[in-house]
């Protein structure tokens, strides 16, 4: 099992490569899609959430409990999806776009916002409802902030995107990922995820620059 440093206030635990179903991988694009418009509506409730909170974090230093819940939650289900079978998109408030690499499981992800243990993709957040950071709760300041880690991350979402499809071809006539594609993939997915929990408000340590 792969994971992130247990400082970081954003874990996403990622198990080892393991074998898939050939026919699965294939059609992998199609069966997301009944998940990825559940995604894009959540996503605009999301999005709405996200100004919400960052006045809220500005005037009272203060996420609100169950709107964190519900952006965590938000959260959850799309990292699951996208590590599943990849990425869509992403609104305007990056809050799900979380991983642009897939095939990092042949498991089926659940219809919930809530946390599935058993799933063998999981992301971990640490709820800091008080005392937040008013100055950088101030959403265009996040993003301004990290611009460095979207110039990384553009750069080697190229790779990524090239891995993606060697992982669909791979897994598509081998049935399993190798090793370091998987390491590769999933270590760019904890990286994008930082990222997109700091910029989505859900934290307000600064990410740090890793693939680990």
């Amino acid at each position: 099992m792969t994971s992130m440093s247990p400082d970081y206030p954003v874990q996403l635990e990622i198990d080892p490569a393991a074998s898939q179903n050939r026919l699965k991988v294939f059609l992998r694009p199609i069966l997301t899609i009944p998940h990825w418009i559940a995604i894009y509506i959540l996503g605009i409730v999301a999005f709405l959430v996200w100004l919400v909170a960052s006045l809220s974090i500005v005037v009272l230093a203060r996420y609100p409990a169950g709107l964190l819940r519900f952006s965590i939650g938000v959260a959850r289900w799309a990292t699951r999806v996208s590590a599943y079978g990849g990425v869509l998109g992403s609104d305007e408030s990056n809050t799900y776009f979380w991983v642009t690499g897939g095939f990092l499981t042949d498991k089926y992800p659940p219809f919930t916002l809530g946390e599935a243990p058993d799933y063998p993709v999981r992301l971990i957040v640490e709820e800091q409802v008080e005392g937040r950071n008013r100055l950088t709760g101030f959403f265009p300041i996040r993003v301004i902030l990290a611009i460095p880690h979207y110039i990384v991350l553009m750069i080697l979402g190229i790779f990524v995107t090239l891995a993606t499809i060697v992982a669909w071809l791979g897994g598509t006539v081998l049935g399993q990922l190798p090793d370091w594609l998987h390491d590769f993939i999933a270590g760019y997915t904890r990286w994008n995820t930082r990222v997109a929990a700091y910029t989505a408000l859900l934290v307000d340590e600064y990410p740090p620059f890793s693939l680990n």
